[in-house]
């Protein structure tokens, strides 16, 4: 009899995800993948075509058995629906489990991205079947947080990494994408290395060919090019762009741009605070582009 996996991760195909090629190679190899995952939405923060926020449907994507979870559309300019929409999957999530529960796991993978809490029915699940739980840490909480939200109160500094910790000390093993990474969790939770595995994350073959555009080339000739890859989830910290580039203004390195890619609520605030300063000269936003298109 096949083994049975189920991925946990917060978004999933038809969204760009970093564990949706996972899934397809353990399902290729004659796994049973059970993945449970949110609504695809795009980077203008709605849906993608044929979802919404209350159909649910089970669908089935290259033998991977897909439950996707009620979800609130995370919107541009809304902070209450950002707000809505980063909490939901948490919550719907779990009330998912005792449907999942039915199916006998050999495993549990959770692919954690933001927020930490995402982890809780992957955890509930391998705890009631008793099996193994590996947790891939893909955004280091509450780190990420602080760099998207300026937390200035260190008791709720001190909550979110009480709180993160917990959720991290209930994994069978934590995979870690660095060194440094694997060593925050030594010093806190008192792991081994072998409890951490690092597994760095995998490039796109996309990024791997060498494509050349003359006129790009020209345009940016001297420079030194930094490349925003859009704001994806609302994870775009405007602050510490704006730092860097007021910084480079009042230095020596005039001659750094910033490419930016993508668009949504974090591009367009950047783009005023950018003309707000006078930044124009090391900012080129080049709205949404395809992958292929890179």
């Amino acid at each position: 009899m096949a083994r049975r996996i189920l991925i946990v991760c917060r978004h999933f195909w038809p969204e760009p995800s970093g564990v949706n090629d996972l899934c397809a190679r353990l399902a290729a190899t004659g796994y049973k993948v059970d993945v449970l995952c949110g609504q695809p939405s795009t980077q203008e923060g709605g849906f993608m075509k044929g979802y919404n926020s209350h159909k649910v449907r089970r669908e089935i994507h290259h033998k991977i058995n897909i439950y996707r979870t009620i979800d609130v559309r995370k919107g541009t300019d809304s902070h209450i629906s950002i707000f809505l929409n980063y909490i939901t999957f948490p919550i719907t999530s779990l009330l998912k489990t005792g449907k999942l529960m039915k199916n006998r796991y050999s495993a549990v993978l959770i692919y954690q991205l933001s927020p930490v809490m995402m982890s809780a029915p992957g955890l509930r699940i391998a705890k009631k079947q008793e099996i193994p739980v590996y947790l891939y840490v893909a955004e280091l909480w509450p780190q990420h947080l602080y760099s998207v939200i300026d937390v200035q109160s260190r008791l709720f500094r001190k909550f979110l990494t009480t709180l993160s910790m917990h959720y991290y000390r209930k994994a069978s093993k934590l995979i870690v994408t660095s060194p440094a990474m694997r060593k925050y969790f030594a010093d806190r939770l008192g792991l081994t290395d072998e409890q951490m595995p690092v597994v760095t994350h995998s490039p796109d073959p996309i990024w791997q060919e060498d494509i050349l555009d003359e006129t790009l080339l020209e345009q940016l000739a001297g420079s030194f090019t930094l490349l925003i890859p859009g704001d994806r989830q609302g994870q775009l910290s405007v602050k510490t762009v704006m730092r860097i580039a007021q910084m480079i203004q009042a230095g020596e390195g005039r001659n750094i741009r910033f490419i930016v890619l993508g668009t949504g609520s974090r591009i367009r605030e950047l783009q005023q605070q950018v003309s707000l300063e006078g930044l124009e000269d090391y900012f080129y936003f080049e709205g949404k582009v395809e992958p292929g298109d890179l």
